[in-house]
């Protein structure tokens, strides 16, 4: 399935809303489901099945789920050697590599973690991240 919008959080969270659709009405029908920025990819256990539910999809009542409004800081390290990009792109927006951090980090983003936590919790890459960026800053 794929939807023709750019990434927001309305498409966020009609994908969102799907996903739980799917989960409680499919869940037996399907073997699995990824999700994209702009689509989510269905693999089905049968043909009948996706047939099925094609055939059925125009009648589907789809709620949106709401959204978390929770905000982490996440730190960005933007020393050279991980930002090695930095100067190429102040130099093709025409600003200073300060310029660009500015503006970079003036912006709250919602980012969408697919499987990005898996091997650490969020404390302990926090912690990480934390430890390793005042290291490269001093």
């Amino acid at each position: 399935m794929k939807w023709e919008s750019s990434p927001d959080d309305f498409l966020l969270s009609t994908q969102l809303g799907f996903l739980d659709f799917l989960e409680k009405d499919w869940k037996d029908q399907f073997k699995e489901v990824r999700q994209g920025f702009t689509a989510l990819s269905i693999l089905w256990k049968n043909p009948e099945a996706q047939m099925t539910f094609q055939r059925q999809f125009q009648k589907f009542k789809i709620k949106p789920k709401e959204l978390s409004t929770q905000i982490w800081e996440i730190p960005v390290c933007y020393a050279p050697e991980y930002g090695y990009d930095l100067g190429a792109l102040a130099v093709a927006r025409r600003l200073t590599v300060n310029e660009l951090i500015v503006l970079h980090s003036s912006v709250t983003y919602r980012l969408h973690f697919f499987w990005l936590f898996t091997r650490l919790s969020i404390p302990e890459w926090a912690s990480q991240a934390t430890s390793h960026a005042e290291k490269v800053h001093t």
